[in-house]
Parts: structure tokens; C-alpha cells; sequence
């Protein structure tokens, strides 16, 4: 554990990402996600190390029932941590929690003298607030399972959970674990407790022993040991505190005579996962106008590479963070977000509390449904089908960056939306839905003194590499291998 170093302020600042905090502890402890807990008063105990306490922020997604307890609501209503939790959207996805860590971060650096920011997380989301902090004076400690380091803190301050996750994890059994010494206690003196997974903590964390347990009932629970003296030990324990009417039974390896509702036959299983195949990574052809062609114009423009499963990252923190510079250091005027803005509400809501007017533009509702003409583009890779085409040559363009914005001129001028597919660099074929469009189109590019020629719906006179008759492909071997369709007949027969 680093040693606490004296800032212009001695508080720390603690902020955690539950999602995170669990999935990668989870994964580093080799136990289900959804058995996996942290106690997070222990576990800021346990960070602040007995130095003063400034502030805790946490957040997370919508917890499960079984994690509820002393992981959320005891954090929020008893011991005053500023706690907010998402909803996860349609696809059990979560939104909001880490662009809400980045401006509390941001709020902090702003509004107080600089002191320790402790991260709890190895999300490389959080890369740039943290360096941030770091050049305002603050000092910086991440904090986070070793699998789930982000190679961006390397060269912060780091401590490792794993050191210290005794004193802080516990593990909610959904179904009994086997070979393990198992001693019951039960009561009704357990309704009485607060939290009852409080005492059970309590006895896990003094013997610096992970804390395992299942509840049978409201009055009834089995509590997991290695080995047989670590049985005996908090058999004693627990008779020690002297709880009215409570039962404590030791029930060794043996079980059956206490069976859970859970146990049996569970050879059959399903799973109930949603989600979506990614998507390829975005292609040249995007880069063009999107993002290299902005960056001729002057604008502010960031990019991050993907992640596995080409998961985007860090795009939202980074957005949050430019709108928490502007919200503090700039005058009010009007903040406009381009996006549907569900991942922003913090962000949106310290703009308005410095009084600063909020428009939101997205697809769905806003702005972009209304005017995509004026701006979207489309281009094909491959050949559109049911379209009327016109071939245009435009090798007097040599900047590969600026070829589309004539194509793009047209098109928006006249309220339509632009789709073309590029043959190679210097011819393209425009796509229309009408032939008075194709025709209109014709004599606007003439207009231009540029090489253009109507190939109406028929192409064929101007094949594309990938057109053609594809039944008979030649392998390196020279012998034909015969198309999908010509299978599929060859199966029917």
C-alpha cells in the first residue's frame, strides 16, 4: 500500500466503479459474476487507509436483489456516499457509468484545493480525467484487479485489490459449493439485523478468511470453511455472541438432511444472454469526410481505437470531459450534444445547474431525423440494385479527401439523400430513385464539363469487378468449384 503523500490538501477523493470493481474481481477470483460482492464501506475503509476522507463517489448499473444489500443500500443510506445507479438498456448493456465517474472527477478538480484522487478501476476509460488531475497538482492512486489493469495507469501510483480483496469481497452462494465444512446458524433474532450480511462479514473479515455463504430463508444460513478448524473456530464465535434463540449447528461436509431448494438435477440449464454480433470496425471509406476532412477545417477531433469485441472506448468519457471544460471555464451560452444523450445526463446536468442552455440532437427524435439529407451520405460497397445509375469520371479531383464533396454538393443541394459507389479512384456510379432524377442529374454534371454517361439500370456495359456469372470459380488448382446455388440444386436432385 503506497504511502500517503502530502498534498496542498491531506483528502482524499475516492470514486468507484462498481460494474467494474466486480466483473474483473469476479473474473480474478474465479467465481460467478452474480455470486460476487463487495462490501464497499469496507472496501473504502480499506483504500483510505486512516487518511482523511473528502468525498466517495460511486457508480454502477442496476444491481441483482443479491447484491443489493451491502453493496448499494447500505453505501447510500447509511453511510452518505454520493451513490447513482443506471439502468442498463435494452440489451443488458451498460450506459452512463463511467462519463458519470469522469465528471465528478472533473467537478472535484474544479472545486476543490487539489489533494489524492483514488480511482478504483482499471478502465482506460478514465485515462484522461486521471492525467488531467495529474497536471493540476492532484495526486493520483488507481486502484484495481491486475487483470483488469488498462495499461495507460502504469505509470500512476498502484495498488493491487487482490492484495486486500479478504477484507472487502464477500460471495453469495446461489447453490451449495462442494467439499467444503459447512456450519449453520439460524433465528429469528436475524429479522432484527439491518443488514444481515453485516455479522456475517464481520466474522469472515476478523479471521482474514473469504467470506462464503448461502441463505436458506430469512432465518437461515450456511457458512463455508475450508477446513474443519476454521469450522470449529466460528462455531465458537458465533455461540460467543450470545444471540437470543439462535441456533448454531455444525453440519461438516454432510448436508443432505438440510437440503436447498436449489439442489437436484441440474443437467438442464438454459441460459438467458442477449446481445448483439459486433460489428466490423469502421472502414477507409468513413474515414474520409468524417473525421480527416474535419480536421482540415480546424474543429477539435479525437479518435480511439476499439476495443475486443470492438467495443468503442473512451469516446463518451473523453465528450463528457470537453463538456465539463467548456461548462466551467467558458460563459453560459447554448450546449448542443449530438448523440441520444443517454449516456451524458450527469454531464447535462452540472451544464444546466452553471446555467447553461442544453440542446440535444439524435436520431430518433431530434434534429438529425429531420435534416440527415443535409449531411448523411452513403457509399456502397457493392453495386445498388433497382437504382438508376450515373457514371461520372472525376480524375480532376487529386486529393483522395475532398473527391466526395462535389458528389455530396450535388445531392444536397436538391434534398436527396447520396449514395454512390466508387468503381476505382477516378470513376463513380451515383445512385437515383427515379429516372427524372437520373435525367436532372445528367445535365447538372454536364453543366460542370465533366465526363458523365447514364447507365440507366443496365450496368452491364460497365461491369464492376465483383459482377458477373460467379457458377464456375477457379481455384489455384485450376479445377471449377461449382457456386451456393448450383450445390443447393445438386442436394435437391
Amino acid at each position: 500500500m503506497p504511502e500517503p503523500t502530502v498534498y496542498a490538501s491531506d483528502l482524499v477523493y475516492i470514486f468507484i466503479d462498481y460494474s467494474n470493481v466486480v466483473h474483473e474481481g469476479s473474473r480474478e477470483c474465479s467465481f460467478p459474476n452474480e455470486s460476487f460482492n463487495v462490501d464497499l464501506n469496507r472496501l473504502v475503509t480499506t483504500v483510505c487507509n486512516e487518511r482523511k476522507l473528502g468525498g466517495v463517489f460511486i457508480a454502477g448499473s442496476t444491481p441483482t436483489p443479491a447484491k443489493d444489500e451491502l453493496a448499494w443500500r447500505r453505501a447510500e443510506h447509511h453511510h452518505g456516499f454520493n451513490v447513482e445507479i443506471f439502468p442498463r438498456n435494452a440489451f443488458n448493456k451498460e450506459e452512463g457509468v463511467d462519463v458519470h465517474l469522469a465528471c465528478e472527477i472533473k467537478t472535484v478538480m474544479f472545486t476543490k484545493i487539489p489533494g489524492t484522487l483514488i480511482l478504483i478501476t482499471g478502465d482506460s476509460d478514465f485515462s484522461e480525467p486521471v492525467n488531467q488531475a495529474k497536471e493540476k497538482k492532484w495526486g493520483v492512486e488507481i486502484w484495481s484487479w491486475p487483470k483488469g489493469m488498462a495499461k495507460t495507469f502504469k505509470s500512476f501510483p498502484y495498488v493491487s485489490l487482490k492484495v486486500h480483496y479478504l477484507s472487502f469481497v464477500y460471495i453469495a452462494r446461489k447453490r451449495p459449493p462442494k467439499d467444503k465444512f459447512v456450519l449453520k446458524i439460524s433465528g429469528n433474532i436475524i429479522k432484527s439485523w439491518e443488514w444481515k450480511d453485516g455479522p456475517i462479514m464481520e466474522y469472515y473479515c476478523t479471521r482474514k478468511l473469504l467470506c462464503q455463504f448461502y441463505w436458506i430463508n430469512d432465518t437461515t444460513a450456511h457458512l463455508y470453511f475450508k477446513r474443519e478448524d476454521q469450522l470449529q473456530d466460528a462455531s465458537n464465535w458465533w455461540k460467543s455472541k450470545d444471540y437470543p434463540d439462535m441456533l448454531v449447528e455444525k453440519l461438516g461436509k454432510d448436508i443432505k438432511n438440510d437440503k436447498m431448494l436449489h439442489e437436484g438435477n441440474h443437467t438442464n440449464i438454459q441460459n438467458n444472454i442477449v446481445g448483439s454480433t459486433p460489428q466490423a470496425a469502421s472502414t477507409p471509406p468513413k474515414e474520409e469526410l468524417s473525421r480527416e476532412r474535419i480536421e482540415d477545417l480546424g474543429l477539435d477531433v479525437k479518435t480511439f481505437s476499439r476495443k475486443a469485441l470492438n467495443k468503442e472506448k473512451g469516446a463518451d468519457v473523453h465528450l463528457a470531459c470537453s463538456i465539463m471544460d467548456v461548462t466551467y471555464f467558458e460563459n453560459p451560452g447554448t450546449l448542443i450534444l449530438i448523440t441520444d444523450g443517454s449516456n451524458f445526463s450527469t454531464a447535462i446536468k452540472k451544464a444546466k445547474e452553471k446555467k447553461w442552455k442544453v440542446e440535444k440532437c439524435s436520431w430518433p427524435k431530434g434534429m438529425a431525423r429531420d435534416h440527415y439529407r443535409s449531411f448523411a451520405y452513403v457509399t456502397g460497397t457493392y453495386p445498388l440494385k433497382s437504382k438508376y445509375v450515373l457514371k461520372i469520371s472525376v480524375d480532376i479531383i487529386k486529393d483522395r479527401r475532398l473527391r466526395n464533396e462535389p458528389i455530396m454538393e450535388y445531392y444536397f443541394t436538391h434534398n436527396l439523400l447520396c449514395q454512390f459507389y466508387w468503381i476505382d479512384d477516378t470513376i463513380a456510379h451515383l445512385y437515383f430513385s427515379s429516372e427524372n432524377q437520373l435525367q436532372h442529374a445528367s445535365n447538372w454534371w454536364k453543366s460542370k464539363d465533366m465526363l458523365i454517361e447514364k447507365l440507366g439500370k443496365d450496368i452491364k456495359n460497365d461491369k464492376l469487378p465483383h459482377e458477373g456469372n460467379h457458377t464456375s470459380i477457379q481455384n489455384k488448382t485450376g479445377h471449377s468449384i461449382p457456386s451456393t446455388s448450383k450445390k443447393r440444386r445438386q442436394i435437391h436432385r
